[in-house]
């Protein structure tokens, strides 16, 4: 690892602290996050509710989110897409409250368009992760997150932004949150204009190929 490679790429700060930490090289660790092609292009926020699009499993935070609609005080939709272990249990929790909707698997361009109408996107993580793809994937379309303040996710979302934090599995704050994000219709206007050109700074094809090359120039350049 430290004679035979001549550089290494994370996807975050974050990550690249870890690998340093794990006894990596420092000076051969580049940072590129990942990217989104083709653009989807803004959605407008126009559906009155909340989104999450991921594995249904424990780590993802599914029961944490479920458990935090339950307290929510004011009658909200949120829409789950995705499948795994935990898919019975969503379909259950379904049954009990009118306001979750499971819809299952979609296809990439029917996620898109979900995410593009949804007010906000949440994305409650339970474990540290290296990136979080559907998060730019949501930057993409415009739209806002929620995420709690871990890890490479405290390092993508910009704080009352691109997005709002919560501490990691307290039901009460992510509740809290929620809450509010659909409560101040002007300010989550604003933050989808900020996610938007977030994605536009930071994680197109172009610029994720600019960076690529650079790094590639870096190395050829030491040797």
């Amino acid at each position: 690892w430290k004679n035979k490679v001549d550089a290494f790429i994370t996807l975050t700060n974050f990550e690249k602290n870890k690998y340093i930490e794990g006894g990596f090289p420092k000076d051969k660790i580049y940072v590129k996050p990942n990217f989104v092609y083709p653009d989807p292009g803004p959605g407008k926020g126009n559906g009155d509710y909340a989104i999450y699009v991921g594995s249904l499993t424990i780590e993802k935070g599914v029961r944490t989110l479920i458990e935090a609609w339950k307290l929510l005080k004011i009658k909200k939709t949120l829409k789950i897409i995705g499948t795994g272990p935990l898919k019975n249990y969503v379909i259950n929790e379904t049954k009990k409250n009118d306001n979750i909707n499971y819809l299952g698997f979609k296809n990439v361009n029917e996620v898109y368009d979900l995410i593009g109408e949804a007010k906000f996107l949440i994305f409650p993580l339970e474990m540290f992760g290296t990136f979080g793809r559907v998060i730019i994937e949501s930057f993409a379309k415009g739209t806002p997150v929620i995420v709690p303040f871990i890890g490479a996710l405290a390092e993508l979302v910009n704080k009352n932004q691109t997005g709002l934090f919560y501490k990691k599995g307290n039901i009460k704050d992510l509740t809290s949150k929620i809450f509010w994000a659909f409560t101040h219709d002007k300010e989550i206007k604003e933050m989808r204009k900020k996610s938007r050109q977030e994605f536009e700074s930071k994680y197109t094809a172009e610029i994720n190929f600019n960076m690529i090359v650079e790094i590639y120039n870096n190395i050829k350049t030491i040797k």
